[in-house]
């Protein structure tokens, strides 16, 4: 069984997805989510009566991947939590990894129009490009705008929850993997970044600049 810690977002979205698979395939809404959402937040739950709500995934798949195609990379990842679905999950998965290869080529093919491509040729990364860019007075930019511009061209690339959730630090920031996800922070301190929220969940650390 699959008993991953999921952070709160991702355990309402697996929820939502269940719910509205549910009222596709029977019309009606799920009466009683609690035993979805005690699997969902690795908690008891009444294997029988989950069992009973969602055995039409075990009974009807194919319609279901029919009807949501859109939605079974979430079905899966749900049913891989709950007890007596291992049938299920080895049914359901090559069409997750199908999925997953049509999405990466799709990804790899995307071509780009024409706004987006006059964008990317007058983006520059090149550090001194960039310095220019932030130390023009002619542009009038905020110190919040300079800061934002070093920190997307000058830095690799980052999600705006890992600044959203940084703060300044007086001392050595402490590595936070005992933390609960949802209560962790990125630290700055003496010119390096520490990230303890990050997509993969693994601690980094970038130093911003050597000057």
């Amino acid at each position: 069984l699959n008993k991953s810690k999921l952070n709160d977002e991702t355990v309402k979205i697996y929820l939502k997805t269940v719910k509205k698979v549910y009222k596709n395939y029977y019309k009606k809404d799920l009466d009683d989510d609690t035993d979805l959402m005690n699997v969902l937040t690795n908690k008891p739950y009444d294997i029988n009566k989950l069992s009973s709500q969602l055995n039409f995934i075990k009974t009807d798949l194919r319609n279901v991947i029919i009807n949501n195609h859109k939605d079974i990379t979430n079905i899966y990842a749900v049913i891989t939590r709950i007890k007596n679905f291992t049938k299920t999950v080895k049914e359901l998965y090559p069409y997750v990894d199908q999925k997953q290869i049509e999405y990466e080529n799709k990804r790899a093919n995307k071509t780009a129009d024409e706004t987006v491509k006059h964008k990317m040729n007058i983006l520059s990364f090149v550090k001194e490009d960039v310095l220019a860019i932030i130390n023009d007075d002619n542009l009038n930019l905020t110190n919040s705008e300079k800061l934002i511009i070093g920190l997307m061209l000058l830095f690799p690339t980052r999600r705006p929850v890992d600044y959203r959730k940084m703060l300044i630090s007086e001392t050595l920031p402490k590595k936070e993997t005992k933390v609960e996800l949802s209560l962790r922070n990125n630290y700055y301190y003496n010119k390096v970044f520490y990230f303890n929220v990050t997509k993969i969940k693994i601690f980094s650390i970038f130093l911003f600049h050597k000057n």
